[in-house]
């Protein structure tokens, strides 16, 4: 089964670096197996003082 997610963890806040990141992953799928979109979801988990 061909696979459909690429994940990347990222440690800093730069949000331009993790596109750039995806545009050259998607060099390494096949031809035929090439998204149409790559999807990026921000996921931000903080603890915060009260």
């Amino acid at each position: 089964m061909p696979s459909t997610e690429i994940i990347f963890e990222v440690t800093e806040d730069d949000w331009a670096d993790l596109k750039a990141m995806a545009r050259e992953a998607v060099c390494y799928f096949d031809a035929d197996a090439l998204p149409k979109v790559i999807r990026l979801h921000l996921v931000k988990h903080e603890a915060i003082s009260v």
